[in-house]
């Protein structure tokens, strides 16, 4: 399966990262798994220095005007006939799709992981009907809380989404323990940080 990927930071560096065994694989959303099953990934990377970009990031302050990076979802569906799923592990890179595919006039199924919750803020009911045209149109909405899960299937009126257990890649961390010297009081911490941190 052809697989266009979208998101907020460059999946193209972090997954020469993990191969190279620079940093650990857990902010991947498995991307790597799924391109060790043999499906062909298109990694489209963001673009925040295009107009239209900075436009709709000016216009997302404005509230119900947050469809996600719109410059992104405009060049997917240019490239359209390239690719048979859409997968974005960033909430924010399909919102303009979904509701495209709930009117369709995109055909493609797009799944999205959810981080943060939806409704927050002033103006929470007028979002709830942009966000059950934006969420229905999506093949599937997992996302990292049950919390999060449970606003999304009260405002599609149906099961779109469930808790997606995710968290630190251990095997990454245990190469590490591998290395380190041994020291007398012995402490784990470890932590899911943030994608550009430094792990060594």
């Amino acid at each position: 399966m052809r697989i266009l990927v979208l998101n907020n930071y460059s999946f193209t560096r972090v997954l020469n990262e993990v191969e190279c065994k620079l940093k650990p694989a857990h902010h991947l959303y498995g991307l790597n798994i799924i391109k060790e099953r043999g499906h062909e990934l298109i990694i489209l990377e963001k673009n925040t220095s295009s107009f239209i970009y900075k436009l709709f990031n000016f216009l997302a302050k404005i509230p119900l005007c947050n469809f996600g990076d719109v410059e992104l979802q405009i060049r997917a569906i240019l490239k359209s006939n390239q690719y048979d799923l859409i997968y974005a592990p960033c909430q924010d890179c399909t919102p303009l799709l979904g509701i495209l595919s709930y009117f369709k006039f995109f055909n493609k199924p797009i799944i999205a992981i959810a981080h943060h919750p939806f409704l927050v803020g002033r103006l929470t009911f007028f979002k709830k009907i942009g966000l059950y045209f934006s969420l229905n149109g999506h093949f599937a909405y997992p996302a990292l809380s049950a919390v999060i899960a449970n606003q999304i299937n009260s405002v599609v009126k149906k099961d779109l989404s469930f808790e997606l257990f995710w968290g630190p890649d251990i095997q990454y961390y245990n190469s590490l323990v591998e290395k380190k010297p041994t020291v007398e009081n012995k402490f784990d911490i470890v932590s899911i940080g943030r994608t550009g941190r430094d792990y060594n």
